[in-house]
């Protein structure tokens, strides 16, 4: 609820190395049905709109959606969970999941939830926090409802994981990336700046 307010600011470090990434995994795939899991505010349901593609959104979080709805208003945006989508089976030709399953605990469902919604020859695009990189301190925090900051939950996934629960899932795997940080005062996360910020 209260990362909503915050969540589209510009300079999250993040970002910045995660969407051109996912944007070029985009760019090659024809218009069609297109969910966007964890929607949040609507980065991607916008892209994808954007591209032709008719779009729905699911989040858990109404303050997220109502922010998406604003943002994307050619696409529809419902309530729901990651492990129950309010999906019909076989019904998109791409879900998009950026930077959510590190909230996730239990890949396995989300991914067999994904293979549910998707037709044959179905495309999914994937995009999370490198595990290195939360160690380094690289855990969203956001203010609580006193106000004072906290960490969201998040959980330390090996790339390994992710490709596991895919397959096991069904998927073909077609591409794995982990972009490095780019050479800024922001790379390497907070923890990895407070301890040797020179380095």
């Amino acid at each position: 609820r209260s990362w909503s307010a915050t969540y589209d600011e510009p300079g999250n470090p993040l970002m910045d190395v995660e969407q051109p990434v996912v944007e070029s995994l985009l760019d090659w795939l024809p218009a069609g049905t297109a969910l966007d899991a964890a929607c949040g505010t609507g980065r991607y349901a916008g892209y994808l709109t954007g591209r032709g593609h008719r779009v729905t959104g699911v989040d858990r979080s109404p303050e997220m959606l109502a922010r998406a709805r604003l943002r994307v208003p050619g696409a529809a945006f419902v309530a729901g969970d990651l492990d129950r989508l309010p999906v019909a089976d076989r019904s998109v030709d791409l879900v998009v999941c950026a930077l959510a399953l590190v909230h996730v605990a239990a890949l396995g469902p989300v991914l067999a939830e994904f293979d549910r919604v998707l037709r044959p020859h179905g495309q999914l695009v994937v995009s999370d926090i490198h595990y290195v990189s939360r160690y380094l301190g690289g855990v969203p925090a956001a203010a609580g409802p006193d106000g004072r900051p906290g960490l969201l939950p998040a959980h330390r996934h090996l790339a390994s994981d992710y490709l596991t629960a895919a397959v096991a899932a069904g998927f073909a795997v077609r591409s794995c990336a982990e972009p490095r940080w780019p050479a800024s005062d922001q790379a390497g996360g907070p923890l990895a700046r407070q301890w040797c910020g020179p380095a």
